[in-house]
């Protein structure tokens, strides 16, 4: 079963309220613009964020400025962990909004006293931190596995599970995706990720309208991933 969209940002489940309600009043709130930066891979890690609305597109950029992406975080993601980890460093990734968002923000102060006064905080981030490099590893076997189609449907069916919405006619994507953004996902080129699309739009398993999708059949999707 696909999860349905959450908006409300106090809505944990390993959380009680009383907890939930001490780290709002610690937070910040923080809306930013589509193209925004959030953090950059190497800068200090001085914040922390949980997503509220909206999505970043969570990726590393080479010394020559190649940019690998390695996720999209959005409502109820938790990015920029390193501000909440012990030992002092750099964030490992760096993070763009692709869409206005609103998130709410610690400092590293901040996020430090409450995962040190609250054990199920502690446990609440550890287990993101797990939740987010499953994420990426499965993204490098996505780039290392199967031909482009194959790749291609295995990121469009994560991102269907993680953040899809039902409707009458299929599964809407709100995350803004680019052809780029999908070259980088799947390690190919714009040329070959819009020609894909192209051929899966004909083909009724997608709807595609600007950076936005909709997968009309996710079963044939799931086929062409595991194809």
């Amino acid at each position: 079963m696909l999860p349905s969209p959450v908006t409300r940002f106090h809505t944990f489940e390993s959380l009680t309220e009383d907890v939930m309600a001490i780290c709002r009043a610690a937070a910040s709130t923080v809306c930013v613009p589509r193209g925004q930066i959030l953090f950059k891979r190497g800068d200090p890690a001085r914040t922390i964020f949980v997503i509220v609305s909206g999505y970043a597109r969570i990726s590393s950029i080479s010394p020559d400025g190649h940019e690998v992406v390695a996720a999209f975080a959005g409502p109820r993601d938790v990015i920029g962990h390193r501000a909440a980890m012990s030992a002092v460093g750099g964030y490992l990734v760096t993070a763009v909004a692709t869409s206005p968002m609103e998130l709410k923000s610690w400092t590293r102060s901040e996020a430090l006293r409450l995962r040190a006064r609250f054990p199920a905080v502690h446990a609440f981030l550890d287990a993101q931190a797990i939740r987010n490099a499953e994420i990426v590893l499965n993204r490098l076997h996505t780039l290392s596995e199967g031909h482009a189609p194959q790749r291609l449907a295995k990121a469009i069916v994560e991102l269907s599970e993680r953040y899809g919405r039902h409707d009458a006619d299929g599964i809407a994507l709100p995350v803004p995706l680019t052809r780029q953004d999908l070259a980088s996902l799947t390690g190919t080129t714009i040329y070959t990720a819009s020609r894909i699309v192209a051929d899966w739009v004909d083909a009724d398993i997608l709807e595609s309208h600007r950076a936005r999708l909709k997968v009309k059949h996710l079963n044939r999707l799931v086929k062409l991933a595991s194809a």
